[in-house]
């Protein structure tokens, strides 16, 4: 039983950092970089090849498994990127497998490469193969597959049998697989998913870069591709440690990836780090060639200023991409935590998975007197919740917080059902916490019976903590598991509460960003009222330029102007807590683009949804309108000094107007909606 659950939880471990990419470290197997050999690419001839891997002969390394596991790897192309290869056909899959010699102790059962259309889709071909070990095999398919729209996985599964009982005290380990070295290749989204099963249908799948390094050393003989001249794909974004609590206003590394699918080798594009609405957060000019068929990954450091679900995307920006629909990369989620936290476990990861109890399953974690004391006057925001399987949870949920566990709620919500992994939840209005006992849990309609999933979310590796474990069902009532030795399955619940300070904050108020004539930005704001001796923290893209001034107004010179960049203000408070705010984004610095100039116009409708005319007290020559990337997308001679212009044909967004005349060239702001 022991074996199940643990198996279980490796393959939920991987199925979650998938879906909310790396937001826990898959604990599949026993990983090392110390075994090293140089692997020749083989000399295979083909209109073009699926691969993350570099086209020159590349230094690969092994990945070690555990000789009692069954592991399978692909790479994956999604919709996102696999247009060049759509309706060209896969006619041979090349591998390169790490040695077996000197493990005496195991013995390969079988191996095969497969294909699916979809990560999380069901294997659409498969053909065994006698693997040879240190060495690239080329499996030529008996049917050849044609690469549809949907996406295409391309991968191998070996499966193997050890004569030592289990993996503990056992010294055959597996080079399963051969991966590229780092400083051969940068670590593609995409380029190495690991599948802690033999059977790819079971798709429970971790996106293994950035956790271990290198691309997976596999990829498809294609023939009948049909690559554009011009097209930067994004692939996604990534992040180190994945275990570590994010917190708010603390900067991190965040790692975009980016694939040339083009024909012409690209450089000074643009990258983008953009949340889910499309705001730039941090943006960097690619100075680096990027040749046909390969990819790179650049890094951005981003503080996030609030707590709660943040989603990041890769966007690359080139001038005359031939494929925009791949610009932007598909979604990673994190969660960005307070500086307080109610919680039992070190780290945001599971270790183990529990079933359901009744058709209505309640589990929480309780904070006692001398245990809520550090945080007694402050305000528990919001929650978070892991869960193991959502296919566990039937119908709704909610998420409550309590003084005693049969008592009344303090604050109780009802939800969706979560998915699976980390579900934030706002309290929108918080809880002041007070010295007395406190619950944080959840109550739902479980899946119990045939078949059975484990829902509730553990972590079996830390301490066991009197409190963390509180379950309840019909027979036995609420019950803690950690202390009642009825019950083997010990653990912390990943239940966690977000605590601030209990401070009364307001943000600044008319702030602006203007550019100069030197390109530098001069930032200017008011004080909320009632807070006119408080100091400012400034910041642009995310990072902190200046420091609890005084003044109410700051110029930031050093930057890139020739991109476009995000400043905002926060007010500094008590014990160091900062106000929300509102962002002022600007396009990047040219010269002749500043406000005090003599020519001045209006703009009306504005917002508008298509519409507007220009109207001016001088004739002017030019209108241009000017995308917050700096890039010119409406250009106009005229000689009026009123002009309508229908822009229903433009992204809705927001936009700089500049008109120029003999006096001069001023700029507006203008929304399209």
């Amino acid at each position: 039983m022991k074996k199940i659950l643990l198996l279980f939880a490796i393959m939920l471990i991987a199925s979650f950092s998938f879906l909310n990419a790396q937001n826990v470290v898959i604990e599949c197997n026993e990983m090392s970089d110390q075994y090293t050999k140089p692997i020749p690419f083989p000399n295979e001839k083909a209109d073009c090849e699926m691969k993350f891997i570099g086209a020159a002969p590349t230094q690969t390394t092994g990945f070690l498994s555990y000789a009692d596991w069954t592991p399978s790897a692909c790479i994956s192309y999604s919709p996102l990127i696999v247009g060049p290869y759509v309706g060209g056909v896969l006619e041979k899959i090349v591998l390169s497998v790490s040695d077996q010699a000197n493990y005496p102790l195991y013995t390969v059962g079988s191996a095969k490469v497969w294909v699916k259309h979809s990560l999380s889709g069901a294997v659409v071909y498969e053909q065994l193969f006698t693997p040879v070990y240190n060495s690239w095999n080329t499996i030529t398919l008996t049917t050849p597959q044609t690469i549809p729209a949907t996406g295409f996985v391309i991968g191998f599964s070996m499966t193997f049998t050890a004569s030592c009982p289990s993996q503990t005290g056992c010294e055959t380990y597996i080079r399963s697989f051969h991966r590229s070295d780092q400083a051969e290749d940068p670590n593609l989204l995409g380029g190495f998913y690991y599948i802690c099963s033999n059977n790819p249908d079971n798709y429970k799948a971790a996106v293994w870069n950035p956790v271990t390094t290198g691309n997976l050393a596999l990829y498809g003989v294609v023939t009948g591709c049909n690559f554009p001249d011009k097209d930067m794909a994004a692939l996604g974004v990534s992040f180190t440690s994945p275990n570590e609590f994010k917190m708010r206003n603390e900067l991190y590394t965040y790692s975009a990836s980016v694939l040339n699918l083009g024909i012409t080798p690209q450089s000074n594009f643009t990258l983008q780090l953009v949340d889910d609405n499309n705001n730039v957060l941090a943006e960097k000019i690619v100075p680096e060639t990027v040749a046909s068929g390969t990819g790179l990954v650049v890094d951005f450091e981003y503080a996030a200023p609030s707590e709660g679900k943040l989603t990041l995307r890769a966007k690359v920006v080139l001038e005359g991409d031939e494929k925009p629909n791949n610009d932007v990369s598909g979604p990673t989620s994190l969660i960005i935590y307070t500086q307080n936290l109610i919680k039992y476990i070190p780290e945001q990861r599971y270790t183990n998975g529990y079933y359901g109890l009744d058709d209505m399953t309640s589990c929480a974690i309780g904070y006692l007197k001398s245990d809520i004391e550090p945080l007694v006057g402050k305000l528990l925001t919001g929650i978070v919740v892991g869960f193991w399987d959502a296919k566990g949870i039937e119908g709704y949920m909610d998420v409550w917080v309590s003084n005693s566990l049969e008592g009344e709620k303090l604050w109780i919500e009802n939800h969706d059902p979560p998915i699976s992994g980390y579900n934030y939840y706002k309290i929108s209005e918080p809880i002041l916490l007070e010295h007395v006992d406190t619950y944080i849990g959840w109550t739902a309609k479980t899946v119990t019976g045939t078949p059975n999933i484990p829902v509730i979310t553990i972590n079996n590796v830390d301490p066991r903590v009197n409190g963390g474990f509180w379950v309840h069902d019909e027979s036995n009532g609420w019950n803690d598991r950690n202390t009642d030795p009825a019950f083997t399955t010990k653990g912390n619940l990943l239940i966690i509460g977000l605590v601030r300070n209990n401070i009364s904050c307001d943000p600044v108020t008319d702030l602006e960003v203007k550019y100069n004539d030197d390109c530098e930005a001069v930032i200017t704001w008011e004080a909320p009222e009632g807070f006119a001796g408080n100091p400012f923290n400034v910041y642009r893209d995310g990072v902190r330029v200046a420091t609890k001034i005084t003044e109410k107004t700051f110029t930031d010179k050093d930057f890139d102007a020739t991109i476009s960049h995000v400043w905002y203000v926060t007010l500094v408070c008590e014990e160091d807590e900062e106000s929300d705010y509102t962002v002022v984004q600007m396009p990047k610095c040219e010269q002749g683009i500043v406000d005090n100039v003599k020519t001045t116009f209006n703009i009306f409708p504005n917002p508008s949804q298509g519409n507007i005319t220009i109207t001016s007290e001088t004739v002017f020559n030019t209108v241009e309108m000017i995308n917050f990337l700096g890039q010119t997308v409406l250009s106009q001679q005229c000689n009026t000094n009123e002009l309508s212009l229908d822009l229903s044909n433009l992204n809705n967004g927001i936009y700089f107007v500049r008109i120029t005349s003999e006096n001069g060239v001023a700029v507006q702001k203008f929304v399209k909606n």
